[in-house]
């Protein structure tokens, strides 16, 4: 797996680590509703012993685990919408029933052996570990039911009190890295189905490399989910 390590890799790694995990903590401590951590490196292919898909350190689990056992939120949910499956992430939590993990990805693309439907968990983390692979090519309309059935089956179910995204825009057109055929678009739509869980949404940034419209991608997710969010019923 691709992974190759240079002088600057350790603090690099490190440094996307420590924003994911400032992250959570001003979302839980400042009673924020998202907060987005710019990770660079990213980290969704990162295992626990092992690095790969230029991930190093997996940094929505870590922030998670920190969620979880330091700052007290109770139930988690991670919802994984990068192109390629988190492998890495689905190793770390596939034997324990919180956080629920989901991921919607390109189906037998990299890392080609992970993501299929059949892995549903382990042990306790039976049934929190969900794998909803998506045709190569799939456009708006296809991924925006996806995402909203997986939504409504296994994530409002699952009640959270938080929810992580690893957010990868290698969903994208014109992404060199990907499979998809999402416009810029539909990435506000992502957002809007995202925000009308009305949850406390740590967004973590996983993959992405049309770098002309990375940016523009990112900040539509975000603007979509202020929106829903805003909507949201006085309590």
């Amino acid at each position: 797996m691709s992974g190759v390590i240079v002088e600057g890799t350790y603090p690099a790694a490190y440094t996307a680590a420590q924003v994911a995990l400032t992250a959570g903590e001003i979302l839980i401590k400042e009673k924020e509703n998202a907060v987005f951590a710019l990770c660079r490196p990213p980290g969704h292919h990162a295992h626990a012993d092992l690095c790969g898909g230029y991930c190093y350190f997996n940094n929505a689990c870590i922030a998670t685990h920190y969620l979880i056992d330091n700052l007290n939120v109770g139930s988690v949910a991670i919802l994984d919408i990068d192109f390629h499956h988190g492998n890495g992430s689905q190793s770390i939590f596939y034997d324990t029933s919180n956080p629920l993990y989901v991921s919607l990805h390109g189906a037998l693309d990299y890392p080609y052996f992970t993501g299929g439907q059949d892995e549903k968990g382990h042990g306790d983390g039976m049934g929190f570990n969900i794998n909803i692979p998506l045709p190569i090519g799939t456009q708006d309309e296809e991924y925006i039911a996806a995402l909203s059935k997986a939504i409504d089956a296994y994530v409002k179910p699952h009640d959270p009190a938080v929810v992580v995204v690893s957010l990868g825009v290698d969903t994208f057109c014109n992404d060199p890295l990907g499979g998809f055929f999402l416009t810029t678009q539909c990435y506000l739509d992502i957002g809007r189905v995202i925000g009308r869980l009305q949850r406390p949404t740590l967004f973590v940034m996983e993959g992405g490399y049309a770098l002309e419209e990375i940016g523009e991608n990112v900040v539509n997710v975000l603007q979509g989910f202020e929106e829903a969010y805003a909507r949201r019923k006085p309590e």
